[in-house]
């Protein structure tokens, strides 16, 4: 077993060792990073996609409840188009077609990263399939909006490599950031 895969572990029960009032504090925080940080920074995409997965991942191991997990799948995408819209002037029909997908895969990354799936214990596995399947789903959305001419294919060949490298760095990035938060939070 990897060392990855103990440290992990180490943190996939924090849902039960954490206080109520530490997953409401935890959950708001993330909510507030998964919406502030696209809406704000936007670029370079491998830093704030990175950022948004380690908020996805961490609200997989550590929150619990889909409706403490919902405002952190949804709200990047949010605040990506907000932000397009508010300091860029670009947001497309293709952009906003795309957010659905983006929620989907958002929420199949946190699904199985959760071990809801049935993908087993080994956190590695989970967090390469749980990349894969996110990918693979705003891949194939977005490969479809270009087919129907409403997304660049050249944004379409620069998402999916993204979208694999921030999905497995971000969730790399959970195991210390997540045994920081349980320390922070004094379990």
């Amino acid at each position: 077993m990897s060392r990855v895969s103990v440290l992990a572990r180490t943190i996939e029960g924090a849902p039960e060792r954490l206080s109520e009032q530490a997953r409401t504090v935890e959950a708001a925080v993330l909510a507030l990073g998964a919406f502030t940080l696209p809406l704000m920074l936007q670029h370079p995409q491998l830093l704030v996609g990175t950022a948004v997965n380690l908020a996805l991942a961490l609200a997989a191991l550590h929150l619990g409840s889909w409706k403490r997990i919902a405002p952190v799948v949804v709200l990047p995408a949010v605040a990506a188009v907000l932000g397009g819209a508010l300091f860029e002037s670009r947001v497309t029909l293709g952009l906003l077609c795309l957010v659905p997908g983006i929620w989907a895969g958002n929420a199949l990354y946190v699904a199985v990263l959760r071990g809801q799936a049935g993908w087993g214990a080994n956190f590695l596995v989970r967090l390469t399939t749980a990349a894969a399947g996110k990918t693979l789903v705003i891949g194939l959305v977005a490969v479809g909006l270009a087919g129907a001419g409403l997304l660049p294919w050249a944004l379409v060949t620069v998402l999916v490599p993204l979208q694999v490298a921030t999905a497995l760095l971000g969730g790399l990035l959970a195991v210390p950031a997540g045994l920081l938060v349980e320390r922070l939070a004094g379990r």
